[in-house]
């Protein structure tokens, strides 16, 4: 290996070789900021003075320009080519420099704001207990809201259904609302007969005169509200076979299976067709691409081309292949 500080010192002068000097380790570290970038001045213009005289001296050599006295061109690339890993190393060093000082201050940031983050919250301006509790609505809540609140017994009747009368399992059903229409209308029938009665109920021990008559109206209600029940679910032995056979119609588990299966089937064939395609497409330029690199003047490019186009030709192959074994075994299970 050379020794470049002999070459140096032989070749460069003494400012130059000063300088050069300062540029290498443990020289470099001991230059403060504005020293380090003085250094970087001088050594750019040093080059940049170096790199013109020996552009001069070639012009001249050529013919282009008047003659230059001077050193040796060898010599002249040595100094430029010394002076220029000078530079080099100089500007790594500053640049490390900066780097070290915004990974500084990013640390300092992140530690300030560490300890922002972990600073007690201020104190409220009222205590908890102070603080009024916020309204909830009563459509929100559930609760029934006070317009709604009758004075007869019906309003009674409907409060306690919501306790536990046939009341909850209709809103329950409205709430749901994957459930059929008839089997809502069934619990709304019957909720409302429940409700009437224990309403009538109310009345009758509300009035003193007319207990006998209000009897006989509670008893009217229950069974026209039993009728209407069983109505329904007249309706819904009707509805069921129906249902029942529209999934018939539609198809089974097993029959949406293989529906699946056969249309995986044709899927894997038509990629199997497209790729079969693709790989005949890239043959055909790989071909044509050799031809053109066999030629007596066939440039470098021509044959990039062509072994591109076969690599390309290979892997749709092998697409086409595998979506083929992929169709063959989506048949087999199809059975």
């Amino acid at each position: 290996m050379p020794n470049f500080s002999k070459e140096e010192k032989r070749i460069l002068s003494g400012d130059e070789l000063e300088l050069a000097t300062q540029s290498r380790k443990p020289q470099i570290d001991a230059l403060s900021d504005a020293d380090l970038s003085g250094l970087i001045t001088r050594l750019r213009n040093i080059r940049d003075q170096i790199r013109s005289q020996a552009n001069k001296q070639a012009r001249a050599k050529a013919g282009d320009g008047p003659a230059v006295a001077g050193e040796d061109a060898q010599d002249m690339r040595k100094r430029q080519t010394f002076m220029a890993a000078a530079l080099r190393r100089a500007n790594a060093e500053q640049n490390k420099r900066r780097k070290r000082a915004a990974e500084i201050a990013g640390a300092a940031a992140d530690r300030a704001e560490a300890e922002k983050a972990g600073r007690p919250a201020p104190a409220a301006g009222k205590p908890a207990a102070a603080q009024k509790a916020k309204r909830v609505s009563a459509a929100r809540s559930g609760r029934t809201t006070r317009g709604g609140r009758g004075q007869n017994g019906s309003a009674t009747g409907a409060r306690r259904g919501r306790a536990g009368s046939g009341a909850a399992p209709a809103a329950r059903a409205k709430a749901a609302g994957g459930k059929q229409a008839s089997s809502v209308s069934v619990a709304d029938s019957n909720g409302a007969a429940k409700s009437n009665a224990s309403g009538g109920s109310a009345g009758a021990r509300r009035g003193q005169g007319g207990g006998a008559a209000n009897k006989m109206a509670a008893t009217v209600r229950n069974r026209a509200g039993r009728a209407a029940g069983s109505a329904a679910a007249d309706d819904n032995k009707i509805a069921a076979p129906a249902v029942a056979a529209s999934l018939a119609s539609a198809g089974g588990p097993r029959q949406r299976k293989v529906d699946s299966k056969t249309a995986l089937v044709q899927e894997m064939t038509e990629k199997a067709a497209e790729h079969s395609a693709k790989a005949e497409k890239a043959e055909a330029k790989a071909k044509k691409a050799a031809k053109l690199a066999e030629k007596p003047g066939g440039k470098k490019k021509h044959r990039k081309a062509a072994e591109e186009a076969e690599e390309k030709a290979q892997k749709a192959r092998r697409k086409a292949r595998k979506f083929t074994r992929r169709a063959r075994k989506a048949a087999a299970e199809l059975g």
